[in-house]
């Protein structure tokens, strides 16, 4: 086999290796997505060099392409070390594990010879990596949580009709050996071979297009979901507010009677009035206006909820009637930030404290919730976290959801540790 021809089936084995890795995550480069070409090429000709100066030592030659695979990652990819060399041996193996089984299938059900011809090893060798693209697709849809939850089963069927199609050809060809009996045609045959499987390649690529439109469907949908829910959440929080509200009007009443009671010293019927009234409290009372009756809403409601798990909270706010988002994106923003401050706090062992800035200046609307937590967060790339295990599915998907919000009005955020306190900051601007 010819130097070109070698490099060619190392270009389709780490083609191969970008699709596998994508399987654990998705890759973020540090630059432009069209280097995922130079990603490619620039493994496919370190493995050459490799492969020509240490061919004779497998191990060591395996060794090294591991070496060259976690390398190349780390640099072109965000990629951590632990990970990228777990990614890597396993590719490897998968490699090693497509070559033993395409040996196995020649030798023992086709009985091709597999040290014939220059022509059969070719062949032997395209239907090696034939194999490990069909490896890699079941991989991806067994372990891949991403495809997992994104592609229809369906989907993935139909589109591995590919690869089955792909092995199928290379092995009727090796069966009739149609690169011996056409010798002048060889080239012409190999290149057809050749594009077959790139065309697996890209078939798989598309696959993880549509996971990705898959997954962006889903998140939609989730968004549609949570401004669905904090919506009805307002909507019951209004009714309470109303009920509280009249509550308070009578023990306005009930006031006005005590008074009435005192004037006139009826002091054992005030005595038996006020046992009456002793489960009774002032909570429906507003210890916020905003002059918004929405922010009012839930600023009094998430005040009371802060005070039950033993939090202070502590506010700075101005007049929000000028606010001009919609209302379900406003309640989304509000309720998502203070619920997540609210959960953070209740599983404080010492201070419990909420800081909430609710302003507009200088024609923006900004929103600063800052409160103490246990410390426990983890980095997802550039998010922050909770490592709380329930509801994975949903997991994050407020925080995404006020992203989503701010991003639309061309809006700023933050989110970060500062000590034991965890800041989110989110400015949208007001002239929309």
């Amino acid at each position: 086999m010819n130097v070109l021809q070698s490099y060619l089936i190392i270009l389709i084995e780490m083609s191969c290796f970008l699709i596998f890795s994508s399987s654990f995550y998705k890759p973020e480069f540090r630059f432009k997505k069209w280097t995922r070409v130079v990603y490619v090429f620039v493994m496919a000709t370190l493995v050459l060099i490799v492969s020509d100066v240490f061919g004779q030592s497998p191990i060591l030659k395996q060794i090294l392409n591991i070496v060259i695979l976690v390398t190349v990652s780390m640099i072109m990819e965000k990629k951590k070390f632990e990970r990228a060399v777990i990614v890597s041996v396993l590719f490897i193996f998968l490699l090693l594990a497509a070559d033993i089984i395409t040996i196995l299938i020649d030798s023992n059900v086709f009985k091709i010879d597999t040290n014939g011809s220059y022509s059969i090893n070719v062949f032997v060798i395209l239907l090696s990596k034939s194999v490990l693209l069909l490896l890699i697709l079941i991989f991806k849809k067994c372990m891949s949580r991403r495809w997992l939850e994104s592609v229809e089963t369906t989907d993935v069927f139909f589109l591995m009709i590919f690869p089955i199609i792909s092995i199928a050809c290379i092995l009727f060809t090796l069966k009739i050996e149609i690169a011996v009996k056409f010798q002048n045609e060889m080239q012409f045959v190999w290149i057809v071979m050749v594009s077959l499987i790139a065309m697996n390649i890209l078939v798989i690529f598309f696959m993880d297009d549509l996971a990705e439109k898959a997954k962006l469907k889903r998140e939609k949908l989730m968004f549609e979901m949570d401004v669905k829910k904090q919506q009805e959440m307002y909507e019951s929080l209004e009714e309470n507010v109303k009920q509280q509200r009249s509550i308070s009007h009578e023990y306005r009443n009930n006031l006005l009677y005590i008074g009435g009671l005192l004037q006139k010293k009826e002091y054992d019927e005030l005595s038996d009035y006020l046992k009456k009234l002793s489960d009774g409290n002032m909570a429906g009372e507003d210890v916020i206006d905003t002059n918004n009756p929405v922010v009012n809403i839930i600023l009094n409601t998430k005040y009371y909820e802060a005070k039950r798990a033993g939090a202070s909270f502590i506010c700075k706010i101005n007049d929000l009637a000028g606010i001009t988002m919609m209302e379900g994106e406003l309640i989304l923003v509000l309720s998502n930030l203070l619920n997540n401050a609210i959960e953070a706090v209740e599983k404080c062992k010492g201070r419990k404290m909420i800081k909430l800035k609710t302003v507009i200046e200088d024609e923006k609307f900004i929103v600063s919730v800052k409160n103490t937590f246990d410390g426990n967060l983890r980095k997802d790339g550039e998010r922050f976290l909770s490592t709380k295990r329930e509801n994975n599915e949903l997991h994050g998907i407020g925080i995404k959801n006020v992203i989503k919000v701010v991003e639309k009005y061309d809006g700023f955020y933050l989110f970060e540790p500062e000590g034991d306190e965890f800041s989110a900051i989110v400015i949208i601007p007001m002239d929309f």
